[in-house]
């Protein structure tokens, strides 16, 4: 047991005290193939932590971002999303739960692409979602992404990922409408 380690358990179980529950300890990591349900302002939705290298983390992330998706992330029935920087899913799934009729999921990591795409599927969403490993930037271009910058893990070497502007991929993919970046 590490000091994140202790971090991470004593953050979770101030979200949700029913973590504190006997056998939930430092060394406790979530079962990858058990999908959990949350909720995004009344609306369930499940997510799993499968196809992550941190499973604990991944929970971590849908666990203390609820509070803030709740707040703010006021996405309406109807809405076209862009989830920049969008990793598992976090914010990506609240709004399809909430009603969105579109969203666009861009980050690099493959890591995060491919969680998200098992929670999408696991949630019968995945003609809602296009989840792109693509990095945004002021030009067109390939660029270079670390992954090591995507992870609480440090690890891995760059990779290149293409890189496309937000007013291109609106003028391809939203068109006529975009209502939340």
């Amino acid at each position: 047991m590490n000091e994140r380690e202790d971090n991470l358990i004593e953050c979770l179980v101030q979200v949700d005290p029913s973590l504190s529950a006997p056998g939930i300890t430092a060394d406790w990591q979530p079962n990858a193939a058990t999908p959990y349900e949350t909720f995004h302002r009344g609306k369930p939705f499940l997510f799993t932590t499968c196809g992550s290298r941190h499973p604990l983390e991944t929970y971590a992330s849908f666990t203390w971002e609820q509070e803030m998706r709740e707040e703010w992330w006021t996405i309406q029935e109807g809405d076209v999303v862009v989830d920049v920087g969008s990793g598992v899913g976090s914010y990506t799934l609240a709004a399809l739960a909430a009603g969105a009729a579109s969203v666009t999921a861009v980050d690099p990591c493959k890591e995060g692409h491919f969680v998200l795409s098992i929670n999408l599927l696991l949630n019968g969403w995945l003609g809602r979602c296009q989840n792109l490993g693509i990095m945004l930037g002021d030009r067109m271009c390939v660029g270079e992404f670390s992954p090591a910058s995507h992870s609480a893990r440090p690890e891995g070497r760059m990779e290149t990922r293409p890189v496309l502007t937000l007013d291109w991929l609106s003028s391809q993919i939203f068109r006529d409408r975009l209502d939340w970046v």
